[in-house]
C-alpha cells in the first residue's frame, strides 16, 4: 500500500513546525525531543488511514521521497537550462513537492518555478542532509544487528534441542538394551528350570 498524500502532508507539517525535527538535530535542553517527535509523527501517520509502518520504515520512506523529488528537481532545472527557460517543463513538481524542497533547503533547485532560491553555499543544509543519511544508515545497521542476534538465538535454541534429542535417543537405546537383557535373563532362567525338571524325571 502506497503512502497517501495526507501522510506526506503530516510529515511536511512536522518539518514546518519543528525546527529540530527539520534540521534532524538533538536539542541540548531536550535530548529526547527528536525521538519524541518521530514517535508523535509515527502515531499520526499510522492513524491517518493509510499504510502503517514502524519509525525506521517511515524514515526510509521520507528519505527516499526526498531523494526522488530532488532528482526530479535537478532534471527539471537541467531541462530548463537547455531550453533557455522558455515555456514550462513537461511535468512540473507538485505543490507538495515544492514545499518539501523549500522546507528541507535543497541546494540544487535554483531557477525552478515556485521554489525560492536557497543558495549553493548553504553548508548547514548539506550537513543536515549528511547527518540524516548517517542516522538512517545507523538505524539500518542496528536493525541488521538485531536480526543477527535473533538468528544466533534461534541457532542456539536449535542446537540445544538437538543435544536434548541426542540424549533422549541414547537413553532410549539404553532402555532397549536393558529390556533385551531382561528378556535374555528371563529366557535363560526358564531354560535352566526346564533342564532341571528334565533331569529329575
Amino acid at each position: 500500500m502506497k503512502t497517501t498524500p495526507d501522510q506526506y502532508r503530516l510529515y511536511l507539517e512536522m518539518l514546518e513546525s519543528n525546527v529540530h525535527f527539520r534540521e534532524n538535530k538533538i536539542a541540548p535542553d531536550n535530548p529526547t525531543g527528536l525521538t519524541d517527535s518521530w514517535e508523535k509523527l509515527g502515531k499520526s501517520l499510522n492513524g491517518s488511514g493509510g499504510p502503517q509502518r514502524n519509525i525506521a520504515e517511515w524514515k526510509r520512506v521520507f528519505t527516499d521521497w526526498k531523494s526522488q523529488v530532488r532528482k526530479r528537481a535537478r532534471l527539471i532545472r537541467n531541462s530548463m537550462q537547455e531550453t533557455g527557460n522558455v515555456g514550462d517543463p513537461e511535468k512540473d513538481l507538485t505543490e507538495i513537492e515544492k514545499k518539501l524542497l523549500f522546507l528541507t533547503g535543497d541546494i540544487a533547485v535554483e531557477g525552478i518555478k515556485g521554489i525560492p532560491e536557497i543558495g549553493i553555499n548553504n553548508m548547514e543544509n548539506i550537513n543536515n542532509a549528511v547527518e540524516e543519511a548517517k542516522a538512517v544508515e545507523k538505524e539500518k545497521k542496528e536493525e541488521r544487528a538485531r536480526k543477527k542476534i535473533t538468528t544466533r538465538a534461534d541457532t542456539n535454541v536449535l542446537n540445544l534441542i538437538n543435544m536434548n534429542l541426542e540424549k533422549l535417543v541414547k537413553l532410549k537405546k539404553k532402555e532397549l538394551q536393558l529390556e533385551r537383557f531382561k528378556l535374555r535373563l528371563k529366557y535363560n532362567i526358564e531354560l535352566a528350570s526346564e533342564n532341571e525338571g528334565s533331569e529329575e524325571d
